[in-house]
């Protein structure tokens, strides 16, 4: 009855049916209906997931969207391990609301590692401002969100952060659970462990970055395994979620009175 009104149709061929079920119908002796295990694997896998209302993350499609597909993701352009698709559900069902989903989203059905890094990038981007507008702020009290105090300074001003500059302070800010996943998987090549400061992490995560948005022979292209680019993605999943658990609402709306 619900193969029959989903019309789902069998993913067999012809003759797989035939020799399936083919000698058993109506009429033959014996016969009182059809094994279940013998009619299941004449079609397609089916999974089933019931969207709880309890939850916040049920409440936007992109979120409910975004979780579905990293827990049923099989056979993609690029191969995330079960480790990174966790993280990626866990960010569209536990991230904070201020989070870009869409940008996720986009990434994790990228035909091509460099598109999901470069979407995760863009979300981080979005926030660069925020350590010398929480500094300015400090100074020059106002409930702006940064957000609109950024425009503010960017069309009357002409003053927006430089990339790198941006990134190395938004990761100086985080706490060596994040920092360390994004100093081996970017900056590995470089001597030293603990060393290695929060500058150089953040020019080699912008390095790749450009080797993937320009196209310039001197700047050459981005070649990595799939482990290392899985690494990589990892690494910059948890710092995604973990500026906008800190950033997200004060970037986004007015603080509380």
């Amino acid at each position: 009855m619900a193969l029959t009104q989903s019309d789902i149709q069998p993913s067999a061929k012809g003759l797989e049916i035939l020799e399936a079920i083919g000698d058993l119908h109506g009429g033959v002796e014996g016969f009182d209906g059809y094994e279940l295990s013998a009619i299941t694997k004449l079609f397609p896998s089916i999974e089933i997931f019931e969207a709880d209302q309890n939850y916040e993350y049920t409440a936007n499609v992109v979120r409910v969207l975004g979780a579905l597909t990293a827990r049923s993701y099989a056979d993609g352009p690029i191969a995330p391990s079960s480790t990174t698709l966790n993280k990626v559900s866990d960010i569209f069902q536990s991230g904070s609301e201020h989070v870009p989903f869409e940008n996720v989203l986009q990434g994790m059905l990228s035909i091509s590692w460099g598109g999901f890094f470069l979407e995760l990038y863009r979300a981080i981007e979005q926030l660069y401002a925020v350590p010398r507008l929480a500094a300015l702020v400090e100074a020059w009290p106002t409930s702006l969100p940064y957000r609109n105090l950024a425009d503010l300074l960017e069309s009357h001003l002409a003053w927006r952060p430089k990339e790198d500059d941006a990134l190395a302070k938004i990761i100086a800010e985080c706490d060596d659970t994040i920092v360390a996943p994004l100093r081996e998987s970017f900056s590995g090549h470089r001597d030293g462990d603990q060393e290695i400061a929060a500058e150089k992490i953040a020019a080699d995560i912008y390095k790749v970055r450009n080797g993937l948005v320009h196209f310039r022979a001197a700047l050459g292209t981005v070649q990595r395994t799939d482990e290392e680019w899985d690494d990589m993605i990892s690494a910059m999943l948890d710092l995604v979620k973990d500026v906008y658990r800190r950033h997200g609402a004060r970037f986004n709306l007015e603080p509380e009175a």
